[in-house]
Order: structure tokens, then C-alpha cells, then sequence
């Protein structure tokens, strides 16, 4: 999965905007966060200036998956 493909997912899926940032621009506290950063991507939860549960993976497809099973956990809390 590609950032675009999660993108177009969450959008088919009704999430609303305000759950995650994928596109690095925006908001990034109290949301999932999808970022690129040098080598690698990183997955956490922005709270308050904090990386909550922060992973890395070395593909974008890996980080994806973890960011889209984890704002489905929190959409359908």
C-alpha cells in the first residue's frame, strides 16, 4: 500500500481528515501520523508535541499498514 492508496482508502471508508496526517503538512497532535523521514517511515501517535508508540520501517507499504490498522482502531473505538 501507498500513502495515495491509504489515502483514497480512508476516504472510501468515511475517516474523517481530523483522525490522521499522511501528507506531512497540517496538524500533527492528537492523530496518526505517517512521515518519511531520511531513509526511513515513521508511524506515532502526535500528542502534545510527543511521538506516541513510535515504529519505523523501512518500506512505505509497512508503514502504511501499521498507520492504517491503527487509525481503524481508533475511528472504530
Amino acid at each position: 500500500m501507498t500513502i495515495r492508496e491509504l489515502q483514497k482508502t480512508l476516504s472510501h471508508l468515511g475517516v474523517p481528515d481530523f483522525y490522521y496526517n499522511i501528507s506531512g503538512k497540517g496538524r500533527d497532535d492528537e492523530r496518526i501520523c505517517l512521515l518519511k523521514e531520511e531513509d526511513k517511515w515513521i508511524v506515532f501517535y502526535g500528542e502534545r508535541g510527543h511521538k506516541t508508540g513510535l515504529a519505523q520501517y523501512k518500506s512505505e507499504a509497512e508503514a502504511c499498514e501499521d498507520a492504517f490498522a491503527r487509525i481503524m482502531k481508533m475511528f472504530y473505538h
